[in-house]
């Protein structure tokens, strides 16, 4: 449904843009019809249309104030300038207002109709885009979907990889060309979840049958698992109300992950029960698992865990284990491999975590899978071999690698991985024995070699020292010499 206000003193024009309305979209029956800009400023703020017309030469108050004050009430408003020939100075100020359209008197047919359906296409995107954004919200949790009560969908939850936190570059416009919807139309809607690489289908009830629903899905999982060879789909066979589709995306995202297999691609319907091992099963698994690694890894046998990660991952394998209790079982060959380096446990879980899912991603087999982790054993041991005996001679060698790297441009991310060491226990670490973060810390020393090197080096410009130094912007090295120094580079070369 549309509304739409005219705004226009004289009849016969109002008489002439109605009829048009009327003859261009028979289904709009909502026009409001207005005199004079005061009135229709009054008429906006009980009810407000989706598309206000109006002329710009009125009493009282002109078609600009009143689009003016319009769009503070409802900023979405699509607003069309009616303008006569002498009205080019008005039209000039109605532009800067932001107005959709303007249409010249008489007003052609051919010009309003091809404004209007423009209009009321540009009115249909929002509103899907609105509604999208409500799914979203009510699958997020954050919502309750007021305002949509009383309509039903039959949801598809669609996952462009394995692992459910790994990011993947699926995206709504791709799923909407799946289906082969040009222009949404809000019968069938794509809404994100809080997860990047997660989408989920929404099918409205009064626009496809279960028979159509099953189609589309199909079409849509065929054309997307060509582009994403770890794409999978877990699509229900009921329409739920509003306020159980939370519960039911939950209930189908937590079904999909607990079947995802290693680099394989499917689509499950929830109405279908599918073999999967039970998580008694699992857990007694897990905890053999864990007693076999724990006694390879302390007695540092590389071979025996190379050939007992070969034995394990062949069980897997045949046992079609989900993707999700493979990596359960590398947190604990992790965990405990992090244990042997750090035994204050001070890196643990956030590392643990995006490592498995890491090393997840860039296999493609259980044999690659294999490698890595006898890889990832081997890195280990090394480090191991290497490992400072104490945190303080740890946090002196990051110190020792800055003050080496006075002129480069060092960031977390390159420390973290220099050491092995999170950027979380980096900043621990540097916190406890030098009072500063590593960026400080790093900030510091330049700031006293910048000091050193204006002292010494006249012919040196303070911009040429920035670059000396590593900084890009010369303005924000003078604002971190001046915070630090207290007087900004220039006044501390000529010694103010």
């Amino acid at each position: 449904m549309y509304s739409i206000m005219v705004v226009e003193d004289s009849k016969p024009i109002v008489r002439d843009i109605i009829g048009k309305i009327q003859s261009i979209r028979p289904d709009i029956k909502e026009i409001v019809v207005t005199y004079d800009g005061v009135s229709a400023l009054d008429m906006l703020k009980k009810q407000k249309p989706d598309i206000l017309l109006t002329d710009i030469k009125m009493p009282m108050m002109d078609g600009l104030e009143l689009i003016s004050k319009a769009k503070e009430i409802y900023p979405e408003l699509k607003c069309v300038v009616i303008s006569g020939y002498g009205d080019f100075e008005f039209t000039h100020q109605a532009l800067k207002l932001q107005v959709d359209e303007y249409i010249l008197k008489p007003v052609d047919f051919e010009d309003f109709k091809r404004i209007l359906q423009s209009l009321i296409y540009q009115i249909d995107q929002r509103r899907i885009v609105h509604q999208e954004e409500m799914f979203s919200n009510l699958l997020k949790g954050a919502s309750e979907g007021e305002g949509m009560l009383g309509q039903s969908y039959m949801i598809s939850v669609v996952r462009g990889k394995a692992i459910l936190e790994l990011t993947d570059l699926l995206t709504k416009k791709e799923i909407y060309q799946a289906l082969e919807i040009q222009d949404p139309d809000g019968g069938i809607l794509v809404a994100e979840t809080k997860y990047r690489g997660e989408k989920v289908i929404l099918y409205g009830e009064g626009r496809c049958s279960e028979f159509e629903v099953n189609l589309f899905n199909e079409k849509a999982y065929h054309f997307l698992k060509e582009r994403h060879p770890q794409l999978n789909m877990m699509c229900s066979r009921e329409f739920y109300t509003i306020k159980r589709l939370h519960e039911q995306y939950i209930h189908l995202s937590g079904n999909l992950s607990s079947l995802v297999l290693m680099n394989h691609s499917q689509i499950y319907f929830d109405s279908i029960s599918y073999q999967r091992p039970s998580l008694t099963t699992l857990n007694s698994e897990a905890a053999i698992f864990s007693k076999k690694i724990e006694s390879v890894i302390q007695n540092r046998m590389s071979g025996d865990i190379k050939t007992e990660l070969g034995k394990i991952l062949k069980t897997w394998e045949q046992n079609a284990y989900p993707i999700i209790f493979v990596r359960r079982f590398m947190l604990i060959m992790i965990e405990q491999l992090f244990g042997i380096l750090n035994d204050n446990s001070q890196i643990r879980l956030e590392d643990s975590v995006s490592l498995a899912n890491r090393i997840l991603s860039e296999c493609g087999d259980y044999k690659e899978l294999e490698s890595k982790l006898a890889d990832l054993y081997d890195s280990f041991m090394s480090a191991r071999a290497d490992k400072p005996s104490s945190s303080m001679e740890l946090a002196k060698k990051i110190q020792k690698y800055l003050v080496e790297n006075l002129y480069g441009n060092i960031t977390m991310q390159d420390i973290s991985e220099k050491f092995s060491l999170s950027p979380s226990y980096v900043s621990r670490l540097m916190k406890m024995y030098f009072n500063n973060s590593p960026m400080d810390y790093y900030n510091k020393l330049k700031m006293q070699e910048a000091q050193k090197l204006l002292t010494t080096h006249n012919e040196l410009r303070v911009k040429d020292i920035a670059e000396i130094l590593g900084f890009n912007d010369q303005y924000y090295f003078s604002k971190m010499f001046k915070a630090q120094c207290g007087v900004s580079p220039a006044a501390f070369k000529k010694g103010d």
